[in-house]
């Protein structure tokens, strides 16, 4: 049996949108808070526009954007607040880091933090018998009013839309993938910039030809507007996932993630950076095979080329 083209796996799933909420291992919500009570595990618990409160256990990431973060027992890895706050209350516990992007970190008696808390444009409140092992570092300066606010409120309106994209492909995707993807980047940079621009070309001759291709012309141009949408998204999030992982090496895959977004959202007020970083994120994701492989095109060429003789000798 022929193995589903991952091309058009992905696509779906990007259309589809996230894994539903009460999934096995990870929890989804948009727009209802999400509590975890005691008897429930939760493997990474994700809520977009809405608050979390965790009574019983999430062993990797707790990610609220646009909500708050209250942890009564623990998270293995990482709480991640963005336009939110987190409490921790007594003897709550955080694995590695507890970041809060406008908002506060709240840590009542007894609680801890594995490595940083970090609270960006906000303030860290420590009880003394809190323990942080790693750094502090809060209330980051806030510029406001003038150019200075209105290039913060540029850069925060960018931030957030692409924090909310990458995080959700990451979620529908998966860390494999995004893997796979990040690592092409790495060990194939020019082919994929060449494949990123041979797709735009191509995309730019497929517009052109629908006008003569009568009522299938709208059609398709819907087609190739997706499919070269989609790949972009799933590119541009390995991208930013692969220079979070430049900047944290403890293995966070959604602290990555943001950190990700947030340097690339700000490298690409550069001139000349962006158009680099799009035709990039289209040639890394097609180059893998949406994270099949570092060199699945090629091997799909390859594969092509060697069926005719196989065909022939049968």
């Amino acid at each position: 049996m022929r193995k589903a083209n991952p091309f058009l796996l992905c696509l779906l799933l990007l259309l589809l949108g996230p894994p539903a909420a009460g999934a096995q291992n990870e929890r989804v919500s948009f727009g209802e808070d999400i509590v975890v009570e005691e008897n429930e595990s939760f493997h990474e618990v994700v809520c977009i526009a809405c608050s979390i409160r965790i009574l019983g256990t999430v062993s990797h990431e707790a990610v609220a954007v646009g909500g708050d973060i209250e942890v009564e027992s623990s998270v293995g890895l990482d709480a991640v607040a963005v336009a939110g706050s987190i409490r921790l209350g007594p003897n709550a516990s955080v694995g590695q880091d507890a970041v809060a992007v406008f908002g506060s970190i709240e840590m009542l008696p007894g609680s801890s933090v594995g490595q940083d808390a970090v609270a960006v444009f906000g303030r860290v409140d420590r009880d003394v018998s809190a323990l942080v092992e790693g750094e502090t570092i809060s209330e980051l300066p806030l510029p406001v009013g003038g150019l200075a606010g209105l290039i913060l409120l540029l850069l925060l309106l960018s931030f957030f839309t692409h924090l909310i994209l990458v995080l959700i492909t990451f979620l529908v995707a998966g860390r494999a993938r995004m893997d796979v993807i990040a690592e092409t980047i790495r060990v194939r940079p020019g082919a994929s910039l060449l494949i990123g621009l041979g797709m735009v070309v191509a995309g730019v001759i497929l517009f052109i030809m629908t006008v003569w291709m009568g009522p299938a012309g709208p059609i398709v141009a819907i087609m190739v507007a997706v499919a070269l949408g989609v790949t972009l998204i799933v590119g541009y999030t390995a991208l930013c996932y692969w220079v979070g992982r430049l900047l944290t090496k403890r293995g966070a895959p959604l602290l990555a993630a943001l950190l990700g977004v947030l340097v690339v959202t700000l490298l690409q007020f550069i001139p000349f950076v962006l158009p680099v970083f799009l035709l990039l994120a289209l040639g890394c994701a097609a180059l893998s095979g949406f994270g099949q492989h570092t060199n699945w095109l090629q091997q799909q060429f390859a594969g092509q080329a060697a069926a005719p003789p196989t065909s022939a000798a049968d």
